[in-house]
């Protein structure tokens, strides 16, 4: 990929996993600082975040009309086979009934997708919580454990500028 070769070199800082262990280390320990606090807000962060009751109401009114769309293509269907009719006209109902059908399908499909993010978003949260809680006043060491559920991602700005973002959503400067 050319990055350290020529005169225009890679700009990103290098890191070795000590670094970014230790990175980890001290974000950790100034979550578990103020633990009671961040407990208490990623309480209240999950109730808010993962509320899917609007969102399930929607879903129901959607599967409603989704069903009633369903009736009118199966009538249209019988009607036209039972009955003589203009096939133009027909195939022109049947088109937009189609139609209509897919784009509930689709909202019903994003509306379900919207309350699948927020209740696994609840669960990453609840396991944060329960993780640090768990944890002892002052973190020593690295735990591999802790590292998977607890980081959604590191980024780097400079090797002073180290950010981890943990699962709950809060991201801390190392």
């Amino acid at each position: 990929n050319n990055k350290f070769k020529g005169e225009c070199k890679c700009g990103t800082p290098h890191l070795t996993e000590e670094e970014i262990k230790a990175a980890f280390i001290s974000a950790t320990n100034k979550v578990v600082q103020d633990r009671d606090d961040v407990i208490a807000n990623l309480h209240e962060v999950q109730n808010e975040i993962s509320d899917t009751t609007a969102l399930e109401l929607d879903e129901q009114r959607l599967i409603n009309e989704l069903n009633i769309v369903t009736e009118l293509v199966e009538a249209a269907i019988s009607r036209n086979a039972r009955t003589a009719q203009n096939q133009k006209d027909y195939k022109k109902e049947y088109a937009e009934l189609c139609a209509r059908y897919d784009n509930l399908r689709a909202q019903v499909e994003a509306v379900q997708a919207a309350i699948k993010e927020k209740n696994l978003r609840r669960h990453k949260i609840g396991q944060f919580i329960a993780g640090i809680e768990k944890m002892p006043s002052q973190i020593t060491e690295f735990d591999d454990a802790m590292w998977c559920y607890m980081v959604d991602h590191v980024t780097v700005y400079s090797k002073r500028d180290i950010r981890i973002t943990f699962t709950s959503g809060t991201t801390i400067k190392a």
